[in-house]
C-alpha cells in the first residue's frame, strides 16, 4: 500500500512538473513541438468580430468551439484558411496570416444577408442621381431644366421639387450645377431670356426659393467654392483672381488674392494654386499666404498650365489637386504622391486612409500621421488591390473602411479588405450604367436608380449603422467648388 502511494505521488509530481510549465508557456504564447523538431515555438492568435455576432468559425476546415466575438490562440506562424458563417447570411472566407507574438485582428467582418431586399422609394423614372456627402439630401433629375430637379430627404423619406416650374426661372435650362461636400446649399447656373444667371438654392429650406446672385458675378466665374460651415460666404475665381462674396449683405470683396488658377477652402484657411503652379495657404481674407508646395517643375509638368484644377483640402495640411483628365497630386508639404488616370478619391479621416480608383483598378493609400514628416522621396505608396473590374465609375468606403463598395459597368459590388486575388466582389444589384449611386455610411444604406425602371431604390447593407466616414464619390474630386453639371 505504501509502495502504491509512493508511485501515485511520483506520477502526480511528474505530471505537475511537466504540465505546469507547459501551461505557463502556453499562457505566454509558446508551444512545444518536439516531434516536428521545432522545440519551443512562439505563437500568435486570431481575433474575430463579426456583424452579426454569434457567427461560427471554421479554421482549416475544423469548427472552432466559440462563436464570434472570439479569439483563437496558440497558432503557429503561418497562413490559415478561415471561414465565418451565420444562418441566413453569406459566409466570409479568406486566408489569414499569423505571425509570432502578434494578434491578427478581423474586427469588421460584415456578413451580408443571403437576400438583400431592395426598397423602392420613388417611382421616377429619373435620368440621374447625385448624393451630397455628409448631408441627408439626394438630388434626382428628370431632365436638364431647373424645375426637373427633385430633392429627396433620406432622413424623412420625403421628396419635393428643388424649385417649381411656375417659379421664376423654373423652366430655365441648367448650364452648371455646383454643390459642396457637406453643404445643403447649391449654386445653379442657368440660361434664361438669352442671358446667363446664377441662383442659390437651399435643399434644407423648401420654402426659401431661389436667390438670384447674378449681380454678384460681373464676370463669369471659373470656379466657386465655400466652406460647408459658412455657406453665406462664397469664393469665386474670376479672371486670375479670387473674390469673396457675402450672400447675406450682397457685397463683393473683389480680388482678395491675385494670380490664382484654382481655390479651395477649409475652416479658416484658403488654399490657392497660383499661375506659377505653387500651392499656398492663406487666411480667409487672402492675407498671410504661406507656401505648401513650391515645386514649379512638378506643378507644370504634372498639372499643366492650361488644365482646370480642383483643390480639395482633405485634412489639416493634406491637400488633393486634380483635373478633369484624371491627374491627381496629393501633398502635405513634406511629401507628394502623383497619380494619372485617376477617376476619384474617397477619404476616411479617422483612419487617415484614401481610396483611389482608375478605370480598372482600386487602390488604398495610408496617410502618415500629422507628426510624421517624410521626405518627398519617402512618400507613401498606393497599394493597388487585386480586384477585377472593367469600368469603375464610383467607389466608397464602407463599414469603417473595412470594405470597398464600387460601381463597375452598371454593377454595384462589395469586397472585404484585404481583397483576395482576382476578387470581383459580391454583386449586389444592377443600376443604370450612366447614372451615379450614393452610399450613406452613417446609415449603412445604398441609394441607386433601378436599371430597367429608373426608380429610386435603396439597400440597407449595415443595419443599425450610426456613424460613418467622409467620402468623396465625385469623379476626379468634383466637390468643393467643382462644377458637376457642365
Amino acid at each position: 500500500m505504501l509502495l502504491l502511494r509512493r508511485v501515485t505521488f511520483a506520477l502526480f509530481t511528474g505530471a505537475y512538473l511537466v504540465v505546469c510549465p507547459l501551461t505557463i508557456l502556453y499562457a505566454l504564447g509558446y508551444v512545444v513541438h518536439p516531434l516536428a523538431g521545432e522545440g519551443l515555438l512562439k505563437t500568435g492568435l486570431i481575433s474575430v468580430e463579426s456583424r452579426p455576432e454569434g457567427a461560427i468559425l471554421y479554421l482549416e476546415g475544423k469548427r472552432y468551439a466559440h462563436r464570434t466575438p472570439a479569439i483563437i490562440p496558440g497558432l503557429r506562424p503561418g497562413r490559415y484558411a478561415l471561414r465565418v458563417a451565420a444562418r441566413g447570411h453569406r459566409p466570409w472566407h479568406g486566408v489569414v496570416t499569423v505571425e509570432a507574438e502578434q494578434a491578427t485582428a478581423l474586427d469588421h467582418l460584415l456578413l451580408l444577408p443571403r437576400r438583400l431586399p431592395a426598397q423602392r422609394l420613388l417611382r421616377g423614372p429619373f435620368q440621374q442621381l447625385r448624393g451630397i456627402p455628409d448631408t441627408r439630401f439626394l438630388l434626382l433629375a428628370h431632365g436638364r431644366r431647373l424645375a426637373d430637379l427633385l430633392v429627396y430627404d433620406s432622413a424623412s423619406g420625403e421628396a419635393r421639387p428643388l424649385t417649381r416650374r411656375r417659379a421664376p426661372h423654373g423652366d430655365a435650362r441648367l448650364s452648371e450645377f455646383i454643390t459642396v461636400h457637406g453643404s445643403p446649399l447649391a449654386l445653379a447656373g442657368i440660361r434664361h431670356d438669352r442671358a446667363d444667371r446664377w441662383l442659390a438654392l437651399r435643399m434644407d429650406r423648401p420654402d426659401s426659393g431661389a436667390a438670384d446672385l447674378t449681380a454678384l458675378f460681373p464676370v463669369r466665374p471659373e470656379q466657386v467654392v465655400w466652406d460647408p460651415e459658412r455657406p453665406e460666404t462664397l469664393y469665386a475665381v474670376q479672371a486670375g483672381g479670387v473674390s469673396r462674396l457675402d450672400l447675406a449683405r450682397r457685397v463683393v470683396h473683389p480680388r482678395i488674392a491675385e494670380d490664382v488658377r484654382a481655390c479651395g477652402v477649409r475652416g479658416e484657411m484658403l488654399y490657392l494654386l497660383g499661375g506659377d503652379d505653387a500651392l499656398r495657404r492663406a487666411r480667409l481674407d487672402g492675407t498671410g499666404a504661406e507656401f505648401l508646395l513650391q515645386d514649379v517643375e512638378l506643378g507644370r509638368g504634372f498639372l499643366g498650365l492650361r488644365s482646370a484644377v480642383d483643390i480639395r483640402p482633405l485634412d489639416d495640411g493634406l491637400v488633393a489637386l486634380s483635373d478633369a483628365r484624371g491627374r491627381l497630386l496629393l501633398t502635405n508639404g513634406a511629401w507628394v504622391v502623383e497619380g494619372r488616370d485617376i477617376r476619384g478619391v474617397a477619404y476616411d479621416p479617422p483612419r487617415r486612409r484614401l481610396l483611389l480608383w482608375r478605370r480598372e483598378a482600386l487602390g488604398v493609400l495610408d496617410v502618415p500621421g500629422g507628426e510624421e514628416v517624410l521626405r518627398p522621396a519617402a512618400a507613401p505608396a498606393v497599394r493597388w488591390l487585386d480586384i477585377e473590374s472593367r469600368d469603375i465609375r464610383q467607389a466608397f468606403w464602407l463599414y469603417d473602411s473595412s470594405h470597398v463598395l464600387w460601381v463597375d459597368d452598371g454593377a454595384i459590388r462589395l469586397a472585404q479588405l484585404p481583397a483576395a486575388a482576382a476578387d470581383v466582389g459580391e454583386r449586389l444589384v444592377e443600376t443604370r450604367p450612366e447614372a451615379s449611386v450614393h452610399y450613406a455610411d452613417e446609415r449603412g444604406t445604398l441609394y441607386y436608380l433601378e436599371r430597367d425602371t429608373g426608380a429610386l431604390a435603396s439597400l440597407v447593407l449595415v443595419p443599425g449603422r450610426e456613424r460613418g466616414v467622409r467620402s468623396l464619390p465625385e469623379r476626379v474630386l468634383h466637390g468643393a467648388g467643382a462644377s458637376e453639371g457642365r
